[in-house]
């Protein structure tokens, strides 16, 4: 089985403020496709921002990944991402981010 972590760089966190998403996915694969999903106040997981327009990260050769996320929601903001990786479908800790 794998492994997916992410951390939020970026804070303190303010609405419309950028957060950087990094990740790491072990054992380490290119070109696996996540997407993030974004849950509000404890609230469902839903694709962020949206599903027509989702944010996604591609791993590197590395396993590792990037991206950034704009929020102008107020409240405990958890942050995740999830795909598949053959048969197996993954999903990372979620990152709690409260914004004020």
């Amino acid at each position: 089985p794998g492994d997916l972590r992410i951390v939020a760089d970026g804070l303190p966190a303010r609405v419309e403020r950028t957060l950087v998403l990094t990740g790491q996915l072990e054992p380490a694969e290119a070109d696996v496709e996540f997407t993030v999903e974004r849950s509000l106040d404890g609230g469902e997981w839903s694709v962020f921002p949206d599903a027509d327009d989702p944010v996604t990260v591609t791993t590197r050769e590395d396993g590792s990944f990037s991206t950034y996320v704009i929020t102008g929601r107020v409240g405990q903001n958890q942050f995740r991402v999830v795909g598949q990786v053959g048969d197996e479908r993954l999903e990372s800790e979620p990152v709690t981010i409260t914004i004020s």
